[in-house]
């Protein structure tokens, strides 16, 4: 007999003194006997349908669904069906499982199988314990972020501020995702703040070099191909043209050494070519 079935053994040892009192009284204990029963026969996939029935049927006792859920999660796992192992610990876990090896276990697979609806499912009903709150909040952003979903990355941040007003994590992603949820100019201020307490902040200067030099470069292409799109420019076509260029000009400026001293703490060479070409237009303008 494997490790696996061993521990399956040793759980059902315990379930049934859980269930022994329920005996005669539901479907859902007599189901999980004769589930039991089958697992004791080395007959996993079989027992593992008889659970399903157990759970369509449902139980109001939670502390017996997160046994059942448990083992299943156990036979599943011996029978290495990985999505059926996400399955069932995610009935343990919905019913309120706090097996940390069953968690660390879930957030993995759900990983390895890139299912984000669980790895979201299992980090709020982990944030949800007083107890562990600013933890899985903390993980929530991070997992928020990682998938630009800006709105509740601000969400979860300003929670995170709610613990500590000084963490520059959460400052980091409140900014991000302003910048990202159409709240530009509070973002910058929020990177901004970062870099007056932290003025070697790799990402925060990289944030706002890009910010500036994404403005700029769209103002100036912009500006370049309208007027070069005129056969018979004006007086006022150019004066149009020198003001949006000088809008360029101002935010390139900005961007500089916001990207420079971004590059100086982690060199990247498109931040190298980023910032050679805001110096040579601006060095066009400058001519101009």
């Amino acid at each position: 007999m494997t490790k696996s079935l061993i521990r399956i053994v040793v759980l059902l040892a315990l379930f049934n003194l859980i269930v022994i009192a329920g005996i005669g009284q539901n479907s859902f204990t007599h189901l999980c006997d004769s589930a039991e029963a089958e697992i004791n026969n080395g007959k996993l996939e079989s027992a593992l349908l008889i659970y399903e029935k157990a759970f369509e049927q449902g139980s109001t006792d939670s502390a017996k669904v997160i046994w059942a859920a448990s083992i299943c999660s156990m036979c599943a796992d011996e029978l290495k069906d990985e999505k059926a192992v996400i399955k069932y610990n995610n009935i343990a876990i919905e019913h309120g499982a706090t097996d940390r090896q069953m968690i660390d276990q879930q957030l993995d697979l759900a990983k390895k199988h890139k299912d984000l609806e669980t790895i979201e499912t299992v980090l709020l009903r982990l944030k949800s314990n007083p107890e562990i709150t600013q933890k899985y909040t903390s993980k929530l952003m991070y997992f928020y972020y990682n998938n630009k979903r800006y709105a509740e990355t601000l969400r979860t941040a300003d929670e995170m501020l709610g613990f500590n007003p000084n963490n520059v994590n959460a400052r980091y992603f409140k900014g991000v995702a302003l910048l990202n949820t159409d709240h530009e100019e509070s973002g910058i201020e929020v990177l901004e703040g970062i870099l007056n307490d932290h003025p070697d902040n790799e990402k925060a200067n990289y944030q706002l070099g890009v910010v500036y030099y994404n403005k700029a470069s769209a103002v100036f292409d912009n500006a370049n191909k309208k007027y070069k799109s005129i056969e018979t420019p004006t007086r006022v076509d150019f004066h149009n043209y020198t003001e949006e260029i000088q809008k360029a000009k101002k935010d390139y400026q900005k961007a500089l050494p916001y990207l420079e001293k971004s590059n100086s703490i982690a060199q990247k060479e498109y931040l190298d070519q980023a910032i050679s070409l805001a110096k040579n237009r601006l060095k066009q303008l400058a001519q101009d």
